[in-house]
């Protein structure tokens, strides 16, 4: 069997994951950066001419684009892990892409259960802290319910969502045949 797409697949969950911790670092820089200017209001004595305070209502919407990019990485890495351990099952798979597809499967049956949440369990952290200092800042209880609503019904679509995927791809099996007809390897 053709070890090429085996090689190229495992560079791509490589990069994947790579792109992921890149998305999660800069996403806590980000959210940081932005409550931490926010914030200035509270601690500045004199009136400043300009609001921070405004910049915590980006915050949530910021999480929550940094949670779709690094959900569609997961995805992304999740699809090529399923593919290579239904390659692991074709025939003409060699020993290697044997103990791969093991490897895969085992991943499968015991994933790191907190991770999908842990993006959901921070983006609302920093979302209820955005909002207690926008409290603090006395802002109109409407405009932060409403701002605040929203982004944590995006949020959960987005949760939402990949969890669907995820689960549709674990029921999803390729036909090897189309690419490798049977008896041929």
């Amino acid at each position: 069997m053709n070890t090429d797409i085996f090689e190229k697949l495992r560079a791509e969950i490589t990069d994947q994951r790579k792109l992921r911790h890149d998305l999660i670092m800069r996403k806590f820089a980000f959210l940081t950066a932005f409550m931490g200017t926010g914030a200035i209001n509270l601690l500045s004595k004199s009136q400043t001419p300009l609001d921070f305070g405004m910049l915590l209502f980006l915050v949530p919407f910021i999480a929550i684009a940094f949670d779709l990019y690094i959900f569609v990485e997961d995805y992304r890495i999740k699809r090529a892990g399923e593919f290579l351990k239904q390659l692991a099952n074709h025939p003409g798979a060699d020993e290697k892409q044997r103990v791969e597809g093991t490897w895969e499967d085992f991943v499968e049956k015991n994933p790191n259960k907190g991770s999908t949440f842990a993006f959901f369990v921070v983006t609302l952290i920093y979302t209820v802290a955005s909002f207690l200092l926008l409290v603090m800042l006395d802002y109109k209880w409407w405009l932060l319910i409403s701002c605040f609503s929203v982004a944590l019904i995006f949020e959960s679509l987005i949760l939402y969502r990949h969890i669907i995927l995820r689960r549709n791809l674990k029921t999803s099996k390729i036909d090897f045949t189309k690419i490798w007809p049977e008896g041929t390897a």
